[in-house]
């Protein structure tokens, strides 16, 4: 899905294949599934205060839609924040928008990713405190671009 190759600060060691989901992930990290409604997500908790999520959105949504939801959230959610310029990565199809949120004087990167596909949209976050999440980014960005659908296989419980 993604063809740039990141190399990641931890080893993608483990492998997660479910319901025409794949993705690589460090193995010590805390892997949780959750479904609500039509949208199933899967979260990697990493330590400290990081974490990757990816949710498959059904159905023909935007990626500017999916990014627009999540903004909202974060919007209802939190009174101080900062919203950067949204971007589209050319080569890899996927839009990218960053954010800082302000809670109880603690700065957390919030990095908002949609990409839209033949069966669905994927809307993949990545968060955590500022320094924490920019330990982790790399890795985050190669579990990122180890994404895999395969068409007619998604969707199911997880």
């Amino acid at each position: 899905m993604i063809d740039q190759d990141p190399t990641p600060s931890v080893q993608l060691d483990e492998a997660y294949e479910k319901n025409g989901l794949q993705l690589r992930y460090p193995g010590f990290w805390q892997l949780e599934c959750t479904e609500d409604g039509e949208t199933s997500s899967i979260t990697i908790l990493a330590e400290n205060t990081a974490f990757w999520m990816v949710s498959i959105v059904p159905g023909l949504v935007t990626a500017d839609e999916v990014l627009d939801a999540a903004l909202e959230s974060y919007q209802e959610e939190y009174d101080e924040f900062d919203v950067y310029e949204r971007k589209m990565d050319k080569s890899n199809s996927w839009m990218t928008q960053e954010l800082e949120v302000v809670c109880h004087d603690l700065i957390t990167s919030v990095t908002l990713n949609a990409i839209e596909l033949e069966e669905c949209s994927l809307f993949v976050l990545y968060q955590g405190e500022d320094s924490d999440l920019d330990e982790k980014r790399s890795t985050f960005d190669a579990m990122t671009a180890s994404l895999r659908v395969i068409p007619g296989e998604i969707g199911g419980s997880y």
